[in-house]
């Protein structure tokens, strides 16, 4: 049996660059507050294990225009970009 481990960083000593919406909205041209009901809502119940992340996030892409797919990577199979979402992407 495969063991996997997930880091929760709280207190932001390994992980030090600036949060995922911060920086994405910026790239998208959002307010940061856009993303609020997802981390507000759905991402709570993700935390505790109550919910699926990729199922809970697919239905706020298109509003946030996330041009990759839920799976973390275009269509050409292209994993680049975002450090945070990669992160989310690999703890499946």
């Amino acid at each position: 049996m495969e063991t996997k481990y997930v880091v929760f960083d709280l207190m932001g000593m390994v992980v030090t660059s600036e949060a995922f919406s911060d920086q994405y909205s910026r790239k998208a041209g959002l307010p940061r507050d856009f993303f609020l009901p997802f981390y507000a809502g759905a991402f709570q119940e993700c935390l505790t294990g109550k919910a699926d992340l990729k199922g809970e996030l697919a239905p706020y892409l298109k509003a946030w225009k996330w041009e990759k797919s839920h799976e973390g990577s275009d269509s050409s199979g292209d994993t680049s970009g975002s450090g945070s979402w990669m992160a989310i992407a690999k703890m499946e």
